[in-house]
């Protein structure tokens, strides 16, 4: 969320610029007219923005005070959902922006968000009329003003859009980052080496490799001791091409005689060991969620088991009550920063050698960040 590490930061700083924008628009009640929602969604999705774009119901848009939502007008998510997903087919290769909302207060009023995500995938558009949203019309939103229901978005805006859709308008690594969320347009084959490899259909010079690690590659970080008893890991990289180029070589561990595996985390120091995470919107994370997909769906990163420590009476000090396992949690760099600047305000000097009191450290400071994290949203 830009340098705003929460949702309730990011709309008391929209709100502070007493008007609407390229990507935020207020709204006094929810949506009655379920034509309008649709587009409004549309148009806000189609904007030239980088990041999530914002409809906040609950304030005025005449001198953009916070008057709290009606909950009598109120619509749910799921009603929201509804409204799109049951006209799937009706949108161009059926599908709709991803959004979701949220519920927060501001001057101890309830207000609600409807959160739409930036993505590559636009433009987004029905081929069939919805509610008076027309078939084939392009919309999309110029600072505070959305294209009217009766009209396209400007030639210019549309051929930006699509640009966007096929990474034109960007490097050959974001690019690959983009292509990596498209999971069912990668077509595996296998390399010479009997190793395994990708190439993505619509774009065959975007290629991913199985290459071997070298020895000396970490495969034994604190995550993932609570799953073996002896060494029983294999590193290895998921190489990432455009044509020949190597674009990203992306550390992967598979542990407990291949039984689980996954993208290693990132990690910070902390408390004189480390603090593990996958930084949101990293090219790591993505090639995460790849590898999610191309396994079977199962994410280990998820559930790591916790290892049950000799000290059961310390052991009981430092997981919570009724926790059998450990996640690796999803978090901005900003927030990892803040987390750190309270928790180690003096940073972590002389790392910890044994690999007992390395473990013990890791569980403190993995569950004292995700309460943290909670306190958060």
């Amino acid at each position: 969320m830009s340098e705003f590490t929460s949702l309730p930061e990011v709309i008391q700083n929209l709100l502070s610029q007493n008007k609407e924008g390229q990507y935020w628009d207020f709204k006094r009640i929810h949506h009655q007219n379920k034509g309008e929602l649709i587009h409004d969604v549309l148009c806000l999705a189609n904007a030239e923005h980088d990041g999530q774009r914002y409809i906040i119901y609950g304030v005025s848009d005449e001198d953009f005070s916070v008057v709290g939502i009606d909950r009598s007008q109120a619509r749910s998510q799921a009603d929201i959902l509804d409204l799109f997903s049951s006209n799937q087919s009706k949108f161009a290769f059926d599908q709709y922006p991803d959004f979701h909302l949220e519920t927060i207060l501001i001057d101890e009023k309830e207000v609600d968000v409807l959160i739409i995500e930036n993505h590559f995938k636009k433009p987004y558009f029905t081929t069939q009329k919805i509610e008076g949203v027309r078939e084939n019309f392009i919309y999309s939103r110029k600072l505070d003003r959305n294209t009217p229901q009766n009209r396209s978005a400007p030639p210019s805006d549309i051929e930006r859009m699509w640009r966007e859709r096929f990474g034109l308008n960007l490097s050959a690594k974001e690019r690959a980052k983009g292509f990596l969320a498209d999971h069912d347009n990668w077509e595996q084959y296998t390399l010479d080496n009997g190793n395994a490899g990708w190439f993505y259909k619509i774009f065959p010079e975007f290629t991913i490799k199985v290459e071997d690690a070298a020895d000396h590659i970490d495969s034994r970080q604190e995550w993932t001791r609570g799953e073996i008893d002896e060494n029983r890991n294999s590193p290895y990289f998921y190489t990432i091409y455009f044509h020949q180029t190597r674009l990203a070589q992306i550390h992967a561990v598979s542990f407990d005689n291949h039984k689980m595996s996954m993208v290693a985390p990132n990690w910070e120091p902390a408390m004189r060991g480390r603090l593990y995470f996958y930084e949101q919107d990293s090219l790591d994370l993505e090639m995460q969620k790849f590898h999610v997909a191309i396994s079977g769906g199962t994410d280990h990163s998820k559930k790591l088991r916790i290892r049950l420590l000799n000290d059961r009476k310390s052991n009981g000090n430092i997981v919570p009550h009724g926790a059998s396992t450990v996640p690796i949690p999803i978090a901005s760099h900003a927030s990892v920063k803040k987390f750190l600047e309270s928790y180690d305000p003096e940073g972590s000097l002389d790392p910890i050698r044994n690999e007992k009191e390395q473990y013990i450290v890791f569980l403190k400071n993995q569950f004292a960040f995700q309460k943290w994290l909670s306190t958060q949203s």
